[in-house]
């Protein structure tokens, strides 16, 4: 879920993944994990969805999903902006499966979640939790009880009392920073026609806005559907891929700066009004 070079910078420890995290449990109680992990979300791989909804300033949710509800911080309450975050905790369950003996033991685990809520824009940033991954040697999980699906449904039952949620078209966004000088370029992307999706696909070394511009211009007149970008500036992260009918992004790399996330987030929305 964490970096391990992070954890080891952060809880001062030493040696492998399994090493480490036995290391930060044994000597942390677990409110201060749980705070600290939560705190550190900035470097993990992430699914952001970002949605529009109705409300103003003054009608902001000041209560959300009960005793899910780690720590909730007023960012800012000015007259010209106002933004409330929350960070959450779901739980799941798991299967553990020991390989040698094949022996398999439900367990649960938390879902650090973070809601960051403005006038008309709400923004849903999990952690990447795989299905199926390796805990240690010869430990693997597998059957999560919730996903992504999951989390967002309880969203919108909890902003659903208060208002509807609809998926933040971020072609204009996307398209603004892809066209400025030094910020992003794809290798990948698709866009969508008037009866066909049009896929293009470059070559290793090659990207769409330097080496097929004729492409890269017919891109920038349709919605585009899928794209995998590549950072050319430093403070963003290095890739993401989204689907900006959706409003949905995924970074599915470690980021060395926690605040390279917000930067890319932040550069999209300013450019998407």
């Amino acid at each position: 879920m964490y970096p391990l070079e992070v954890l080891r910078n952060e809880f001062d420890e030493k040696g492998d993944t399994e090493k480490v995290t036995e290391a930060i449990i044994a000597k942390n109680i677990v409110r201060d994990v749980k705070t600290d992990c939560l705190r550190l979300m900035g470097h993990c791989r992430q699914h952001i969805y970002l949605f529009e909804h109705p409300l103003d300033a003054g009608k902001l949710p000041t209560v959300f999903f009960g005793n899910n509800v780690e720590e909730k911080q007023v960012i800012c309450e000015a007259a010209d902006r106002v933004e409330h975050e929350y960070l959450l905790r779901f739980q799941y369950d798991f299967i553990e499966v020991i390989t040698e003996t094949a022996k398999k033991r439900w367990l649960t685990m938390w879902w650090p979640i973070k809601l960051i809520i403005t006038p008309k824009l709400l923004q849903v940033r999990m952690v990447i939790m795989e299905r199926s991954t390796k805990l240690g040697k010869g430990i693997y999980y597998d059957s999560r009880t919730l996903d992504d699906i999951g989390i967002i449904l309880s969203v919108k039952g909890g902003f659903g009392a208060l208002a509807p949620l609809t998926p933040l078209d971020i072609n204009k966004g996307v398209k603004t920073i892809w066209s400025s000088k030094g910020l992003i370029d794809s290798s990948f992307a698709a866009h969508k026609t008037t009866n066909s999706l049009d896929t293009s696909a470059m070559d290793t070394g090659h990207s769409i806005k330097k080496d097929a511009p004729d492409k890269f211009k017919k891109m920038l007149a349709e919605p585009l559907r899928k794209g995998v970008f590549f950072a050319e500036d430093d403070s963003l992260p290095p890739t993401f891929a989204t689907d900006p009918c959706e409003g949905q992004i995924a970074l599915r790399r470690y980021t060395d700066d926690s605040d390279a996330i917000n930067q890319l987030i932040d550069t999209i929305l300013n450019n998407n009004k």
